[in-house]
């Protein structure tokens, strides 16, 4: 509960992956669990969000390095991309919409 992102030897976020994908919790057989369950995954999506949004110094100030604004908002956009894709968050996504 303190940190849903916690790993197990895999990667971060790898035991509430386990979790939300076990049969007890895929029953729904325990509402009370499945919703925090559920809020613990949008903790962690936040987490990954706040960690993929940590700008760079030249993407804060993008003109001292010769580069523009749009560079700056392209290379956010890829990091939001890869968090998809890199990262148990579409798991924990999914895992919210079906509750």
């Amino acid at each position: 509960r303190k940190n849903p992102l916690t790993s197990g030897d895999f990667y971060d976020g790898d035991l509430l992956c386990s979790l939300i994908n076990c049969e007890m919790v895929r029953s729904k057989a325990d509402r009370n669990l499945n919703a925090e369950l559920a809020e613990l995954c949008n903790q962690a999506m936040r987490q990954l969000e706040a960690e993929a949004l940590q700008s760079s110094d030249w993407e804060s100030e993008p003109e001292q390095y010769g580069l523009t604004k749009n560079d700056a908002k392209n290379s956010i956009a890829a990091r939001l991309e890869s968090l998809k894709s890199e990262t148990p968050y579409i798991d924990f996504a999914n895992f919210i919409n079906q509750q």
